[in-house]
């Protein structure tokens, strides 16, 4: 059976956003071309997670279509390098989800709630900010901006991977990048959005004004914030071939066995210490 799974991360605190979503998906795909529609809900108060995944056996095409035209903001809910398989496993070995399949409006209604219900233990963020007075929580949304040279992708490519296999949200231009994009206002768009900068130095990035640019902008924002913002992967470079201001940094050498690790403890830390 040929079948193309989809997976989107949704909002818990603000999960009733989505429900024209599903309802308007419903109304479009039936049950014999959408074979799965499930919700994997995660409600450690630490890492909050609201995944829809769904399965196509046949009109994933015209799925595609449909979402470029009626819902673009859902390309950017969609959860890149994660397989059902992945999911499964996760489920399995950590117990990490409850989930809940459905095909109907009723069914979902069900448990798509501000309350509390079998399958979200929390309410929603409306819900608790009435309930506490303007204190609520939020989703883990912290994310990072990969800045690189495109002649490094064979480099960067397992990188970004590494850190998704991490449940590191990143900013990737190859993803976020769509034909007929402005390229300079998605990568402000990026900049924006992102509490952090991976900055991978290389001698084809110092090579790159639009890769130098990003690094100066993260470089301004240090400077102004008083907070470090990024983090240097050197690549190739010696450290008198940095740029002067870098040289003063911390970095990580991509030689080192355990480079990855050590990428990946630090985004967790700045991650908590930064309360996104």
């Amino acid at each position: 059976m040929n079948t193309k799974s989809y997976l989107f991360e949704l909002d818990y605190g603000k999960r009733m956003e989505s429900k024209p979503f599903l309802i308007d998906l419903m109304s479009n795909f039936d049950n014999q071309s959408l074979t799965g529609i499930t919700f994997l809900v995660n409600n450690n108060p630490y890492n909050f997670e609201f995944l829809l995944l769904l399965v196509f056996e046949k009109q994933d095409k015209e799925f595609d279509h449909w979402l470029n035209n009626s819902y673009p903001k859902m390309k950017y809910r969609f959860l890149y390098n994660y397989s059902t398989d992945d999911i499964v496993k996760k489920q399995l070995e950590e117990r990490r989800y409850n989930a809940f399949s459905f095909s109907n409006e009723l069914q979902m209604n069900e448990y798509l709630k501000e309350e509390s219900t079998k399958i979200f233990l929390f309410p929603s963020k409306e819900v608790c900010t009435k309930k506490f007075g303007g204190k609520n929580y939020s989703s883990n949304s912290y994310k990072v901006f990969l800045s690189h040279s495109s002649k490094d992708k064979p480099i960067i490519e397992p990188v970004f991977t590494e850190l998704q296999k991490s449940e590191i949200k990143v900013w990737y231009d190859k993803y976020e990048i769509e034909y007929g994009d402005s390229i300079t206002e998605k990568i402000n768009l990026g900049l924006n959005e992102c509490g952090l900068g991976i900055i991978c130095l290389s001698k084809n990035f110092m090579s790159s004004n639009w890769a130098k640019s990003e690094m100066n902008y993260f470089l301004q924002k240090r400077i102004n914030s008083k907070t470090p913002n990024f983090i240097c992967i050197n690549i190739d470079l010696e450290h008198n071939e940095l740029p002067p201001l870098i040289q003063d940094y911390r970095y990580i050498d991509f030689k080192n066995d355990n480079w990855i690790s050590e990428l990946v403890n630090i985004i967790s830390k700045k991650a908590v210490h930064n309360n996104v």
